[in-house]
């Protein structure tokens, strides 16, 4: 019966601050195959609207706009963690990799498709597809 209560006092914490550990952990390497599978699901999208079906998006008052994928760099169980894969009105696809918090990593906040580009290059590593 010691031995059960012991294992248990002991393990609980193990479990719980490993769990924790495993859910902090960062995983930003970024993935080339999933980037290359995410570069396919959004070489359709002709328009935000239609990335809304499959992707987060965004539209500038002058036209351009963007619609990306991106993977969570927090958690050692995400796949791909860290990749970001984009699509733009000028036809481009483009990965990037690093550091992704919460899915929203993207600088909405910019004036045009270029800026936007300029601040990516600042955080993001460029993957360049085969």
């Amino acid at each position: 019966m010691a031995l059960v209560a012991g294992t248990v006092l002991l393990g609980c914490p193990c479990v719980f601050f490993g769990s924790w550990g495993a859910a902090a952990a960062v995983n930003d390497s970024g993935s080339p195959e999933l980037a290359e599978e995410w570069r396919e699901r959004l070489l359709p999208i002709d328009s935000p609207e239609t990335a809304a079906r499959v992707a987060m998006s965004k539209r500038w008052p002058n036209g351009e706009w963007v619609a990306w994928l991106s993977a969570e760099s927090h958690g050692i169980w995400v796949r791909g963690g860290g990749t970001v894969v984009i699509k733009d009105s000028r036809g481009q696809v483009r990965a990037f990799f690093g550091h992704v918090c919460g899915g929203f990593f993207l600088p909405c906040d910019c004036k045009s498709l270029d800026e936007f580009y300029a601040r990516v290059a600042q955080k993001y590593r460029e993957h360049h597809f085969d």
